[in-house]
């Protein structure tokens, strides 16, 4: 991960944020809240990271079953995926000229109201190359939960670009 992305994530960070997730350790908060034997909310940090593991596998029924029914999924410079049936076929065809493929998080931060920032590295390496090609890609997302659910993520192939989008997604208007 180039040097700028910790700096870059810093400085996207708000006030009030409530948890963040490093490869490696437990979940940290800011501020210590009292938590009750059982949640009755998801934990939308660990999910986000069960579903980036998940992608990484390449367990694509796993991921999908993050996503609401009417959920978007944006990549900036190449488009906007909408319903489960388009993301399920973007993320099969992705995989698939793939030999290799993994990813990497190495930050995800809940932001608050139903938003997570996530920055991964993806390595892979190429399907029918001749040239035995190997990929590594640093991307910054945003994931936006409701009700438990995913209904938008924003990929963001430039950490400062998605820095400079920082504000809350609105559902269905495509506005991130």
């Amino acid at each position: 991960m180039p040097e700028t992305a910790a700096p870059a994530l810093s400085r996207l960070l708000q006030p009030g944020v409530a948890t963040t997730w490093h490869p490696g350790r437990t979940a940290l908060r800011d501020t210590p809240h009292p938590m009750s034997e059982e949640s009755t909310t998801p934990d939308l940090v660990e999910r986000t990271r069960r579903a980036i593991e998940a992608g990484s596998r390449g367990d694509i029924d796993t991921v999908m079953s993050f996503f609401a029914p009417d959920a978007s999924w944006e990549i900036v410079d190449l488009g906007v995926f909408e319903g489960v049936t388009a993301i399920r076929g973007f993320l099969e065809d992705w995989l698939a000229s793939y030999e290799e493929y993994v990813i990497e998080p190495k930050e995800i931060l809940g932001l608050g109201n139903g938003v997570v920032f996530a920055i991964t590295q993806q390595n892979g390496r190429l399907a029918a190359s001749a040239l035995d090609t190997m990929v590594r890609e640093v991307w910054a997302y945003r994931f936006l939960w409701l009700d438990g659910m995913l209904v938008r993520i924003s990929a963001y192939p430039d950490i400062d670009q998605a820095r400079h989008r920082r504000r809350t997604p609105r559902r269905g208007t495509g506005t991130s």
